[in-house]
């Protein structure tokens, strides 16, 4: 049962619903996902970050060593930049998923990521974040439960037990 209600921003807190655009031109809620993803997690990238070329493809294998486990982890890709540093297109979007394996439905795009900053605080030093940047939401209730910083990745066992809760 999904219990997704919140409007907290920080670390612990029960998230209020936002809505991103894909690749596809399709615009998706967070909640949307609540009850049906036991977690979801964000990574948020640029086109010009070389850090982001070679963590994707981390994740995925992470993702589907976890499929092969039977635990099913949703993964948005929120684009922030495009190559040049500007706003990314729906056209660059599409290109950015195709090039990274990733699933375009599953890729947003969310400028400068202000969507997601407004509705949870990113912790930010200095006022700068860098890429790639994390958060992991748990997909019954939508509790942000984690993010990154100075270039920690994903703990496996935290993901590892959202999924299996």
């Amino acid at each position: 049962t999904c219990v997704a209600r919140g409007t907290g921003t920080l670390v612990h807190d029960n998230v209020a619903d936002f809505s991103l655009v894909n690749c596809l031109g399709e615009r998706v809620s967070l909640h949307s996902l609540c009850g049906e993803s036991k977690a979801i997690w964000s990574i948020l990238v640029t086109g010009w970050c070389s850090a982001c070329e070679d963590y994707l493809p981390q994740v995925l294998r992470a993702k589907s060593q976890l499929e092969g486990q039977g635990m099913s982890p949703t993964v948005w890709v929120l684009l922030g930049e495009d190559a040049s540093g500007n706003p990314p297109t729906q056209n660059y979007c599409q290109g950015y998923a195709r090039s990274h394996n990733l699933d375009p439905a599953q890729t947003f795009i969310d400028p400068g990521w202000q969507t997601l900053f407004t509705n949870i605080w990113p912790y930010l030093v200095n006022n700068t974040i860098g890429t790639p940047w994390e958060a992991l939401f748990d997909g019954d209730n939508m509790e942000y439960l984690w993010h990154s910083g100075d270039g920690y990745a994903m703990p496996m066992d935290l993901l590892q037990s959202t999924l299996q809760d």
